[in-house]
Formats: structure tokens, sequence, C-alpha cells
């Protein structure tokens, strides 16, 4: 563990580098991303059955009640420029006698109108795309997913008398 707590600081959140978010044109291993892939998973997020990052996006997200993007695992693109962005950080921690470093243009970071930011991603999350169903699918559909709220079963709430529909069409006028 001493081995690797400056690595694992900014992996997981020092303050120069925002929760997973960032990039870098660093190489890594590719054994060591996919390591780093199954500790976030793993360890920051408690999903140990998941064997890709976008399986756990999407486990995640079948399970949450209240749809929040921010509790979510990143994709593989985010966690992968994350991972980069935490690798030149740590170069810059475990090095601070250099008296000149790297320029972080390149390095998890990129010049936009003069001023330095970190790049979280270089692919869209979401296709371009979506594929088209086909007409089986499509005449498949279960019609109950889809509720209007017209064709709710007003007598089946509770207090209901024959009243409430005249209550009901008088407050309209």
């Amino acid at each position: 563990m001493a081995n690797c707590i400056v690595q694992l600081h900014c992996m997981t959140g020092c303050d120069a580098n925002s929760s997973f978010y960032g990039k870098d044109n660093l190489d890594l291993d590719e054994e060591v991303v996919e390591d780093l892939f199954e500790f976030t998973r793993h360890v920051i997020y408690g999903n140990h059955k998941s064997k890709s990052m976008a399986e756990a996006h999407t486990k995640n997200w079948k399970s949450m009640k209240n749809k929040l993007l921010l509790f979510l695992p990143p994709n593989e693109d985010s966690l992968c420029q994350h991972c980069l962005h935490a690798n030149y950080l740590a170069y810059l921690v475990r090095h601070p006698s250099l008296k000149h470093h790297p320029s972080p243009i390149g390095h998890a970071w990129e010049l936009v109108d003069g001023c330095c930011l970190p790049v979280c991603h270089t692919q869209t999350a979401l296709p371009k795309h979506l594929p088209v169903p086909s007409p089986t699918e499509a005449s498949e559909e279960d019609e109950s997913d889809y509720d209007d709220g017209k064709d709710d079963d007003v007598q089946g709430r509770k207090g209901y008398s024959p009243e409430d529909d005249n209550l009901e069409s008088s407050d309209v006028d």
C-alpha cells in the first residue's frame, strides 16, 4: 500500500483531480488500466459482479429509484481519462524537486480560448443513433407502459363517491 499511496490519492480525488474527470496522453499499460477499472468497480462502487464499466453503469442505473447521473460509475472513456489525469498528477507529486515539469497540455489538459482546462472525455456518452426497433418489437409493446392518467379507475380511490365526478367537471367552469 505504501508504494502506491500517492497514486491512490490522485486516483480517488485529491483537490487537483475532480471526482473521476480528466484526461492525459501518457501511455498506461492496458493491464494496468484494466486493474484500475476493476478497482473502481469493486472498491469505489462496490460492484463485484460486473465485468465491464458499461455493465456496472447499466446495473446501477436499473437499480436506482431516483435516477441521478451523479451517482453512476463513469463510462470506460471517462474513467480512462480520469486514470490518465491521476497518473499525471501522481508524477507531479512524486517529483516535487524538478524545476521543469512536463506541460499539462497534452497530459490531461487542453488549451481552450487561452485557458488550460481538464478534458473529461474523448467520446460521446450516448450513441449518436439509436437502433430502430423491428416491426415485431414495435407491435409487441405493452400499452400498459404508457399511462396518460385518463383511464384511471376513479372508483378504486379511497373515499370515492359519484358526486366526485360532478365536482371535477364543475371545477373546470
